[in-house]
């Protein structure tokens, strides 16, 4: 029972320090307007010049009931703008780091040679195709797990929210499921397994302890 116990140590952590989902893409594919969507309030200013968003706009919200640190970030081109160069350096590091990264391309435009490029560089990203209010989005384009949206008139987002949560909870716990979510109690637990497999009863009564 203790293993058991342990298998939902990853998820415990996660209630205790929400993960962070990124959203990254080339500039004006609408990432500002999607964060809204998703957060279900305006945090990030939305404007269709290029290089708007210049640092990391983060906002905190559940979605399936899971808490979710979600993180807008600078669009990613080339620049001789030096705040814009910083902003975009950012963007990387928040990405690398991130649990769940969303690639967010201009579906009305179609996957063009810049954002298929990141799409191979990205190859552990959700797709997103957004502004499919615009146009038809050529899906065909994109990978077969892409999800299609609207930030502007909501079309999408639901399935979105539900297909974050799917990816960073793959598997839910029954109805009374302990989860521990403590590092103090997930490390004691940890020695006690430890212990066990020694067959060490007063390292497994440390442990416990």
């Amino acid at each position: 029972w203790l293993a058991e116990l342990l298998e939902w140590s990853s998820l415990g952590r996660q209630l205790v320090v929400p993960p962070t989902v990124v959203l990254t893409g080339l500039p004006n594919v609408g990432k500002s307007s999607l964060l809204n969507a998703l957060l279900g309030f305006g945090r990030a200013i939305v404007w269709d010049e290029p290089g708007t968003t210049r640092d990391v706009v983060v906002g905190h919200t559940a979605l399936e009931g899971w808490p979710i640190r979600l993180a807008d970030t600078a669009g990613l081109r080339a620049t001789e703008d030096e705040i814009e160069a910083d902003g975009i350096a950012h963007a990387r590091r928040e990405r690398d780091s991130a649990d769940l990264v969303l690639l967010v391309v201009d579906g009305s435009k179609g996957v063009d040679e810049d954002s298929r490029r990141l799409m191979d560089e990205l190859s552990e990203a959700l797709v997103v195709a957004n502004k499919s209010d615009l146009g038809d989005v050529a899906e065909g384009e994109l990978p077969g797990d892409a999800l299609v949206v609207s930030a502007l008139t909501g079309v999408g987002i639901d399935r979105l929210a539900a297909v974050i949560a799917e990816r960073l909870v793959p598997e839910v716990p029954g109805p009374g499921t302990a989860v521990p979510v403590s590092e103090r109690l997930i490390g004691s637990l940890e020695r006690a397994v430890r212990a066990v497999a020694r067959n060490d009863e007063s390292g497994f009564r440390a442990a416990m302890d």
